[in-house]
């Protein structure tokens, strides 16, 4: 492969390695990576600031008034007055960025991450050509990545008509509550385990769509073998940099929002950092995708596309 530094990809990585790894590609390509996240992510952003601008600089609705409401004309009215935004544009941008923005920044990561950073502007240069070719597989990757949501969504359904089913059972046998309680704290545990596994298992589907090129159960089974015997190597990681994303973000959203006294210049520097900490996720997760391919064996050769 055609990294700079060879040693971050070369070997098995610990999570800490991976860590560590993470902040010198994304320090290295910070500035081909923060521009692809701002190509991608920006005009998102304001898109959703069009929509929900209203919402962020809206009062509260008045409790007394909302008591009175008898009909969801009046409720829409009601949040028209108090310029709430209206739940279905709510949802279509929350798919958007599901289904669109972040999948699109993920290809483009995933490539700038596969092959050689570029120290010079010539980084920058390269960012349209990798939006198209992330575009041109968007699609495979939204397909795998809806299957693969719909394989934790069938999972969770499953395990809570399972406990249902299970609850009712011991009611009718007129268990004591106590008893009946404990044995349902136990179920919703194993229900969290098995979201979790299957988390694990589908947790480089979107690397292997833009690395490998395949999609849909091709992807998803490529990702289970990946993961196979690494679930608590994914979980350290995954978790380590989800925490360490989420501390940087809230101090510098602290720092920043300790300027901004209104709620819609809130909401742009929570967009503003978005554009950092996004990508190095993307970075960490990609990074972490090579780490399982070393792990299974398999050459990273074919990785160079």
């Amino acid at each position: 492969m055609s990294y700079r530094d060879r040693a971050t990809v070369s070997g098995v990585q610990s999570v800490w390695g991976l860590i560590g790894a993470t902040f010198r590609h994304y320090g290295r390509g910070f500035l081909s990576i923060v521009t692809a996240s701002v190509f991608v992510q920006v005009p998102y952003f304001v898109l959703s600031l069009l929509f929900n601008h209203p919402s962020t600089a809206s009062a509260p609705i008045d409790l007394a008034k909302l008591q009175q409401v008898t009909s969801l004309q009046q409720l829409a009215k009601l949040e028209q007055q108090a310029g709430v935004t209206p739940q279905p544009i709510t949802w279509v941008l929350m798919f958007l960025n599901l289904l669109i923005v972040t999948p699109l920044l993920y290809g483009i990561i995933v490539q700038l991450v596969l092959h050689e950073h570029h120290r010079d502007s010539g980084g920058v240069r390269r960012v349209p050509a990798l939006f198209s070719q992330a575009f041109h597989r968007l699609g495979s990757a939204v397909g795998s990545l809806i299957l693969a949501s719909l394989l934790v969504m069938f999972a969770a359904l499953a395990g809570m008509a399972v406990i249902g089913l299970f609850v009712a059972v011991f009611s009718a046998v007129a268990l004591p509550t106590s008893v009946v309680g404990a044995v349902t704290v136990l179920l919703v545990i194993a229900l969290f385990c098995v979201l979790i596994w299957v988390g694990v298992k589908i947790v480089a589907v979107i690397p292997v769509v833009y690395a490998e090129g395949v999609a849909g159960i091709s992807a998803v089974a490529r990702s289970a073998r990946l993961a196979q015997r690494n679930a608590w190597h994914i979980i350290g990681f995954v978790f380590c940099i989800y925490v360490i994303t989420t501390v940087v973000r809230a101090v510098l959203s602290a720092i920043a929002l300790g300027l901004v006294q209104n709620a819609t210049g809130a909401s742009v520097v929570a967009d503003f950092l978005s554009l950092f900490t996004e990508p190095f996720m993307l970075v960490g997760m990609t990074l972490l995708y090579v780490n399982l391919r070393i792990r299974a064996g398999i050459s990273t050769g074919a990785l160079e596309r």
